[in-house]
């Protein structure tokens, strides 16, 4: 039986815009500061096979294989904002201490077709180094926190064109490449095994307002 291994998750067209700002000021012969700014803007024309912000843009496979997917072409928005902001302090001359933190936000929403899935993308940093040179030898110590999450929300403005029937936007779940259904899951004997239906129990509605898919019940 013929499998699909490869799909390709790429826009058909993309088009950006970037502000990049940086710079460096120093307070004494001790202290300086510096920081970093920049902001990004990406539409994506026609993105196939795909409801969250990764794509095969420049390799051949997505990193996570496991996601939800349509066949449907469709509009993509991506916007992120970056800040950086660093202190060096020099107490004595082979003593020197730098402390920072940086902030990246980034959201990524479909826009011209349902389903329309909308990912946040949250990453936040501290960190502290403390340098120490002695003749002709240096240490370094670095300690950092790391916080890195992400949010995912699914929505339909007309939640009732959610059936199998309309197969450009009836939304799937793949589980590893070629739609592989492995462990223990309902649809391994299924008829939807191959194409990778999600099939929903029950939903609600309250049009014409946008509705989550996560109101829904779905079969995992």
């Amino acid at each position: 039986m013929k499998q699909n291994f490869k799909r390709v998750q790429s826009p058909e067209k993309t088009g950006s815009f970037i502000f990049h700002s940086e710079g460096v000021y120093k307070l004494n012969s001790k202290i300086a500061l510096s920081g970093r700014l920049q902001a990004d803007k990406t539409a994506e024309d026609n993105v196939p096979y795909i409801l969250n912000d990764e794509r095969t843009t420049h390799s051949s496979f997505i990193y996570n294989p496991s996601y939800y997917w349509v066949p449907r072409t469709a509009k993509w928005q991506k916007q992120s904002y970056f800040i950086n902001g660093q202190v060096a302090y020099n107490p004595v001359k082979p003593v020197i201490l730098q402390m920072g933190a940086e902030g990246l936000y980034a959201k990524s929403y479909r826009q011209n077709a349902d389903p329309r899935p909308k990912v946040d993308d949250y990453k936040y940093k501290a960190f502290a180094k403390l340098g120490l040179n002695w003749r002709q030898h240096s240490l370094f110590g670095k300690l950092s926190y790391v916080n890195h999450y992400k949010m995912n929300n699914i929505l339909f403005v007309n939640i009732e064109a959610h059936v199998p029937a309309n197969d450009s936007i009836y939304i799937r779940y793949n589980e590893g490449y070629g739609n592989q259904y492995i462990g223990n899951t309902q649809y391994k004997t299924s008829e939807y095994k191959m194409g990778g239906y999600i099939l929903v129990e029950s939903m609600h509605s309250i049009l014409p307002a946008p509705i989550s898919l996560q109101d829904m019940i779905i079969k995992m």
